[in-house]
């Protein structure tokens, strides 16, 4: 019974434990230094990083669609990469108000519109 508990208990870690594909480090840090992007722990980091990942492979696989004929436009990772869709707010008018952005630009469509 006690060694169910501890294998149970290391599949559980190791299914939390979030896996970085880590051919992409250099690209990471090339982006972070880019957009002068700077985390307030590890923690923050790593949550950051899982989507941007995220978001790069949407846009990998989106442009490969365009490349077949299947959309009008192709997108690429801006400085909003390491956002979920609505994460942020912001006034394009000065105080007239603040506006949530919900469609390209952020989250699994983070990703500036390139075309049509």
């Amino acid at each position: 019974m006690l060694r169910f508990i501890v294998l149970s208990a290391f599949a559980a870690v190791a299914l939390a434990t979030p896996i970085l594909d880590t051919t992409l480090d250099k690209h990471w840090e090339m982006w972070k230094d880019h957009h002068s992007k700077t985390y307030d722990d590890k923690h923050e980091e790593l949550k950051r990083r899982i989507i941007w990942e995220d978001n790069l492979q949407t846009i990998n696989l989106h442009n490969l669609e365009h490349s077949m004929g299947m959309h009008t436009y192709t997108m690429g990772m801006n400085h909003f990469g390491d956002l979920v869709r609505n994460s942020f707010q912001f006034s394009p008018h000065g105080s007239r108000g603040k506006h949530h952005v919900t469609s390209w630009g952020v989250g699994g469509n983070t990703m500036s519109h390139h075309g049509e």
